[in-house]
């Protein structure tokens, strides 16, 4: 754990692992010392881009640079935990070959050209950092419901926001009805007058096409963009992913598929506040049935029942 500074440069991540990971633990755990250790210290958070929403208690917010995310998303890897940059990380990636500079230096140039004299402090999480912070996390943990003022095309239908997730090394994770089963889905929604918006980062999520009057592609934008529909959604649907806790931090009942034990308060259709779920929003969750093998009509069928028993 960090010591009471002096005032110096603090300079926290970056955060390369999971997005679940991120939302549960380490932003709030960064909150948190904010708060209560480095309140009148400049306080730099690093992450993917489009997440500044997350670090609105951070002096700045740098995004990860251009060259580390290509390699990331041309070759479709997934770090499962805030893994350390190191050698073995650029190596995975081939960051670093033939440029001038890997992740962990263009951390510490950017630090070194703004420290001055300045103490520097880092904080970075390593692997496995996930269950550790929320450990260290106190009761009353310094989670924040993800809100968000920004003007967005809204249409003037309800809104449902569903995640179409589409890891290829995760494919236990992924809907065996696919892209063909989740635009089903959008199209049974549309015909009961209902909108859809499909979120989900641009590297792990399907193509369901361009938005139109009655489906909205939200893939691949600012995690702002994404809350200003999430907050305006009556539910969500999405398979077992971080999906499950960005739509949790939203407030927006949530319909999900798979044994979701893990997940502290959602298994079935249990939805206390704790844990992975610190505002007590709806999870409702089907039980693990093969790969997830539910028909788009039975996903409906329960999204009705979920949204007649909400009453919106």
């Amino acid at each position: 754990m960090p010591q009471e500074s002096d005032l110096g440069l603090v300079v926290c991540g970056p955060w390369i692992g999971e997005f679940a990971g991120e939302l549960e633990a380490w932003h709030a755990w960064l909150r948190h010392i904010r708060h209560t250790m480095f309140k009148d210290n400049e306080f730099i958070c690093i992450s993917y881009p489009g997440r500044k929403i997350l670090y609105e208690f951070a002096s700045d917010f740098w995004e990860l640079p251009d060259d580390f995310m290509e390699a990331i998303n041309a070759k479709r890897i997934f770090p499962r935990w805030a893994s350390v940059v190191n050698a073995e990380t650029n190596k995975l990636l081939g960051y670093g070959e033939g440029r001038t500079a890997n992740l962990a230096s263009w951390v510490s140039s950017r630090v070194q050209a703004i420290a001055g004299k300045r103490h520097v402090i880092r904080i970075i999480p390593g692997s496995g950092a996930t269950p550790q912070l929320k450990e260290a996390l106190p009761r009353d943990q310094e989670f924040k419901l993800l809100r968000t003022d920004k003007i967005v095309p809204m249409p003037q239908a309800k809104i449902i926001s569903i995640f179409p997730r589409d890891r290829p090394n995760e494919t236990w994770r992924n809907w065996s009805a696919g892209a063909a089963g989740w635009q089903s889905l959008v199209q049974a929604f549309n015909r009961d007058g209902y909108c859809v918006i499909a979120h989900g980062a641009k590297n792990d999520s399907l193509d369901l096409g361009n938005s139109t009057e009655k489906f909205g592609n939200c893939v691949g934008r600012p995690l702002e963009d994404q809350v200003a529909y999430l907050q305006r959604s009556i539910i969500a649907i999405t398979p077992i992913c971080g999906a499950i806790r960005f739509a949790a931090f939203t407030g927006v009942p949530t319909l999900t598929f798979g044994n979701l034990s893990y997940i502290e308060g959602a298994e079935r259709d249990e939805h206390k506040p704790v844990g992975s779920n610190p505002f007590g929003t709806k999870l409702v969750c089907l039980a693990k049935r093969g790969q997830w093998n539910y028909t788009p009509e039975e996903v409906k069928f329960c999204a009705d029942k979920l949204i007649k028993e909400l009453k919106v």
